[in-house]
Formats: C-alpha cells, structure tokens, sequence
C-alpha cells in the first residue's frame, strides 16, 4: 500500500473532514484517507486559514498530482 501525505489550508472542521474524504475517496486507487487538523491553542495568533491540516491518503498507483488538484479544487490549497 502506498501513503501520500499533503499539508492543506483552510479544513477547520468535522465538516470539512467528511467533504475531504468522500471527496479523495472517488479518485482511483485511494482506499482510505486520514485528516489530521491543526491543534488549536487559545493564545494563537495566527489566523485560521493559515494553519495547516495533515491529509495522508493511502491506496495503489496514487496519483499525487490529482489528489493535489481535488484538493484544490475543493478550497483546501496544498502548501510545500
């Protein structure tokens, strides 16, 4: 099994976790997915659609360059 790991922008919520997985999991080979969102500390500064969530996708022959795009296409833009 193959894992492609993605830091995105902009997934805030149980929401759009659930809109993230159903989402990768139509694209060809993707057999799961996992969201990891951004911990959350009272003091923080930074703006929430600044933070970065964790997206692993597991699968075979995982295109990284679709999975990306979906991504993007979704409003979670992939940085780095």
């Amino acid at each position: 099994m193959q894992t492609e790991q993605f830091n995105a922008r902009k997934i805030k919520c149980g929401g759009c976790v659930t809109t993230v997985r159903k989402n990768l999991l139509t694209l060809p080979g993707v057999e799961s997915v996992e969201v990891t969102l951004p911990q959350t500390a009272p003091s923080a500064n930074l703006a929430s659609d600044s933070r970065e969530s964790i997206v692993a996708v597991h699968g075979t022959n995982l295109s990284r360059d679709a999975i990306e795009k979906r991504l993007t296409e979704l409003g979670y833009p992939v940085v780095g």
